[in-house]
């Protein structure tokens, strides 16, 4: 199964609000996402 295909979309770019590297990586790898403003 290809990763498109998945049911997570993951980012290939750091996300600009993100300022900690723990914060990116979890970002990225769709394990938190952001809801609204100051809302994980």
């Amino acid at each position: 199964m290809r990763l498109s295909q998945q049911l997570f979309v993951t980012l290939r770019e750091d996300p600009v609000e993100a300022k900690i590297p723990s914060h990116k990586c979890l970002v990225r790898a769709s394990y938190i996402r952001r809801i609204g403003s100051g809302i994980l």
